[in-house]
């Protein structure tokens, strides 16, 4: 499968106020991943091999999303992520 878009994984790094951990993304971690935007700003397809975990962000363009990733496999193999996303207001 063709991955022509890019996107922003933004993975916390920091606990917030409360001390609860993968919620603050103040100083988060970011790094790139190949993928697809099946429906733009809806849904989002990446390569297995992916980086991606629960509860990390994702930037497209200037809009920043959550999702949580749920990995396809077939009888054989993992074939992709599919990351249904909602976009977070400012």
């Amino acid at each position: 499968m063709n991955f022509p878009d890019t996107i922003t994984v933004l993975r916390p790094t920091e606990t917030d106020a409360y001390g609860n951990e993968g919620v603050n993304f103040d100083n988060a971690d970011e790094h790139t991943e190949k993928c697809f935007e099946v429906v733009q700003g809806t849904l989002l397809l990446l390569p297995p091999s992916a980086d991606v975990r629960k509860g990390d962000r994702y930037r497209l363009g200037d809009d920043t999303f959550a999702g949580d990733p749920a990995l396809i496999r077939s009888p054989s193999a993992s074939k992709l992520w599919q990351i249904p996303i909602s976009r977070l207001e400012d």
